[in-house]
């Protein structure tokens, strides 16, 4: 009896051991790395237990901006803070330039947010599952720090043909884009005080393709610029 009683009472504390060992959670880390060093710092990093919500926030030092946030060397996200539940280890880069001023935008498709950011809208193109953009600007005033497809589940590839000229080519499953929607944004970051036009433009590629502003709608119709009412605008540089 007395045996059995200790049988019973040595399965129980295992089972509780394994219970309880159950509902512990394991703690992950969240590292972020600074680009360039003193452009800021971010706030969030640190230890977190599974499932938990870690909130990144990224503080610009006197004289820069904040970017993007970068995961596996490429582009994640322009969302600041940016927030996300924890399920491993992870680790992001937060990306700050220098900023030399302010910069604005006259024009109805071309707008710029109050990071700075350039976005392209478009309208009226319809169902599409591909579009191009070619763009041209003054790289002696802007800076191309990149770009993203703003259409869920779209994925983005990027070239640059030569200094002032930006190719970008987006696609995904067919969306519906009558209605005015946010296509691509980009990073043309200020250099200097000074104006410079960005507009939609052509080139040819050392094989002897031929890029252009374009779009492909689901029932495989190629649309181009200035079809596409997509129009240029003049980006103004201005001093802080």
């Amino acid at each position: 009896m007395k045996r059995a009683i200790k049988i019973c009472l040595i399965s129980a504390f295992f089972i509780s051991i394994i219970s309880l060992t159950g509902c512990i959670k394991p703690t992950f880390q969240v590292a972020v790395q600074i680009t360039p060093a003193g452009g800021g710092n971010v706030t969030g990093d640190g230890s977190y237990k599974k499932g938990e919500t870690v909130t990144l926030n990224a503080i610009h030092s006197e004289g820069y901006r904040f970017l993007y946030w970068k995961s596996d060397g490429v582009f994640l996200t322009d969302q600041n803070p940016y927030s996300f539940n924890i399920t491993s280890n992870v680790s992001f880069e937060a990306v700050f330039v220098a900023d030399a001023g302010e910069i604005s935008i006259a024009d109805a498709n071309f707008v710029v947010d109050e990071e700075g950011h350039v976005k392209i809208n478009g309208v009226g193109l319809g169902a599409v599952n591909l579009i191009e953009v070619v763009i041209e600007y003054d790289p002696n005033v802007l800076s191309w720090e990149g770009s993203s497809c703003r259409i869920a589940g779209w994925i983005t590839i990027e070239k640059n043909p030569s200094p002032g000229i930006a190719h970008i080519a987006i696609s995904g499953a067919s969306t519906d884009i009558s209605e005015e929607k946010e296509l691509v944004r980009m990073y043309l970051l200020p250099k200097k005080i000074g104006s410079s036009e960005i507009e939609f433009t052509t080139y040819e590629s050392e094989g002897g393709v031929f890029f252009e502003t374009n779009c492909i709608t689901a029932g495989g119709l190629k649309k181009t610029y200035p079809e596409l009412e997509l129009t240029k605008g003049v980006i103004t540089i201005n001093e802080n």
